[in-house]
């Protein structure tokens, strides 16, 4: 939960990510069906943003230019052939998010791509944008976060708004599969 809540807070702080990644999703999927795992390989700025965030952790600028600032474009080579870092290898600098050897996280796959498809689908259907006061203006909205082993984003407002009649008609479609 920490890390959804992070990647709200992230798209309100940085709104030309939700742009980019919504452009990727409308021309690789449309505006028919929701996101799938088998569209990964599709979507690398997704797979970038969730690099991103987990990367939060990860101060070193050595290793990460301008750390405080949320880039997903900083996991894309010119120098590949497609374009793109590959995914987590035990070289990676962001391993370290999942701990290594003895201790590594049995569940760090499925955390990923949990993270992988909730952005996704997250980002398909929905504008995220910044809540409102009793005004009705825009709420400043700061990076504040708990302490401890696991941070989590202090209270913020945001709104969450269906992109269009095809995103209301694919959210009503998911509750209909229940």
């Amino acid at each position: 939960m920490s890390a959804l809540s992070s990647f709200v807070l992230a798209v309100l702080l940085h709104p030309e990510v939700q742009v980019k990644g919504q452009e990727e999703l409308d021309r690789v999927l449309g505006h028919s069906r929701l996101p799938e795992f088998s569209d990964r390989k599709d979507l690398p700025y997704i797979c970038a943003i969730v690099k991103e965030l987990l990367r939060a952790i990860l101060h070193d600028p050595k290793t990460f230019p301008n750390p405080s600032i949320f880039n997903p474009d900083r996991f894309f080579d010119p120098g590949r052939p497609e374009g793109r870092v590959p995914d987590f290898s035990p070289l990676d600098p962001l391993s370290v998010t999942f701990g290594y050897g003895r201790r590594v996280c049995p569940g760090r796959y499925m955390a990923e791509a949990q993270l992988f498809i909730s952005i996704a689908c997250m980002l398909a259907v929905f504008t995220i944008s910044r809540g409102v006061d009793e005004m009705g203006r825009p709420v400043e909205v700061k990076a504040k976060f708990t302490s401890g082993l696991i941070r989590h984003p202090l209270s913020y407002k945001f709104n969450l708004m269906p992109r269009g009649d095809y995103a209301r008609a694919l959210i009503e479609q998911t509750a209909d599969d229940d």
